[in-house]
């Protein structure tokens, strides 16, 4: 089982993603893909759904590279997404000496 650390949901069951981003581009849509699989061939979401973050085959609505590595101003609502919700599900995961500094 892969969860989106997103939406929450299993990757390999899900449609779609529950969450995304403002002009985000619906797989299928993507004008670097030259063979529509069925479903993303990493995400696994369906045609017409909305990648899971950290997908690495989701194009940049702004320069059409990939999103994953993407430098430019369209990749920036993704990258600030990415951070917070990986910062977030860290802070969850570790001891609260460790997120607080009270480590001795």
């Amino acid at each position: 089982m892969r969860i989106c650390d997103l939406c929450e949901q299993d990757k390999d069951k899900a449609y779609s993603c529950l969450k995304r981003i403002e002009g985000q581009i619906p797989f299928g849509e993507e004008t670097q893909l030259s063979l529509l699989p069925h479903n993303c061939p990493e995400c696994q979401v369906g045609a017409g759904g909305f990648h899971h973050l950290g997908c690495g085959v989701e194009q940049c609505p702004q320069c059409n590279g990939q999103i994953l590595f993407c430098l430019c101003e369209g990749g920036e609502a993704y990258r600030t997404l990415a951070v917070n919700v990986w910062w977030t599900r860290l802070r969850k995961a570790l001891p609260e000496s460790v997120v607080t500094g009270s480590v001795r």
